[in-house]
């Protein structure tokens, strides 16, 4: 997986010809109403994090619960990629995409003896640690109210939240060097509600919210998602936008195959964004 670094010229050259196009539209024609017919969001979130996690050798051997930011050394401020595209395809109808990208690491001598699957980490010694996350998520929407400046909606749809995992130390009483890793792709439910609201014609307010407890069998958890933004259209066609965004995932996994264990981790912060709209 790219990291966030590697990713970001291409998210800035992306939205730059975004905003190029939208702004050599011309303004002829309807003036964009609450909804458009394409609506794509480029930006980041600068977010707070906390992440623990636990990663089990079989199901009678339980791992040792991690706190990456205490026990490994991880900054609790990172900054997330993130894209959103949403289609309108009827006039209540809508698919949305949304991708969020973070990648992290860090190298400490550990506080506390640490079992990851197989591997015992001893007491005071170094473990290197790397963590990227991938969440992308597909939603259908459907506006069950569609005002001239008010809009809400239902969504529904699947995630598919890739997180990779990787432990290192160099072990001096065996003189190696002993790796582990985790690779967890998992489809998540997704439910929930949005809300559009024209304060004027160059402001506008968007809040969303999801809370939903679930079991698949393999995985199960619970997920708690909310967004609360204000966006300032300078142009027809692309504005600038702020949110306070908030996400906390609690997931266990059952599969002997390939992960057995849990993930947890709360990411709540600023979304710095820039809205773009055709129709």
């Amino acid at each position: 997986m790219k990291s966030p670094s590697q990713t970001f010229p291409g998210l800035v050259g992306a939205a730059a010809l975004l905003i190029g196009i939208a702004t050599a539209i011309p303004a002829a024609g309807q003036e964009p109403g609450i909804v458009s017919k394409w609506e794509i969001d480029v930006g980041s979130v600068f977010t707070n994090v906390d992440t623990d996690i636990r990663a089990d050798a079989n199901r009678a051997d339980r791992g040792t619960d991690i706190d990456f930011e205490d026990a490994l050394g991880f900054d609790d401020s990172e900054t997330l990629l993130r894209l959103k595209a949403r289609r309108q395809f009827r006039k209540r109808h809508f698919v949305q995409i949304d991708l969020q990208r973070m990648s992290r690491s860090s190298a400490r001598d550990i506080p506390f003896e640490i079992e990851f699957r197989d591997i015992v980490f001893p007491v005071d010694v170094r473990v290197a640690a790397d963590w990227d996350m991938q969440l992308l998520d597909v939603r259908y929407a459907y506006m069950v109210v569609l005002k001239e400046k008010t809009v809400v909606g239902l969504t529904a749809g699947v995630g598919r939240w890739d997180y990779d995992v990787e432990l290192s130390a160099f072990l001096q009483q065996t003189g190696r060097t002993r790796e582990t890793e985790v690779d967890v792709d998992e489809i998540v439910p997704l439910f929930g509600v949005t809300v559009r609201q024209e304060i004027s014609p160059k402001f506008r307010f968007d809040a969303s919210v999801m809370a939903l407890t679930f079991d698949l069998g393999s995985t199960s958890g619970t997920i708690v998602e909310s967004s609360l933004g204000f966006s300032y259209w300078f142009h027809r066609n692309v504005g600038l936008a702020l949110s306070v965004d908030y996400l906390n995932a609690d997931l266990d996994f059952d599969n002997p195959r390939s992960f057995l264990g849990s993930i947890e981790y709360e990411l709540s912060g600023i979304q710095l964004y820039i809205p773009i709209r055709f129709n």
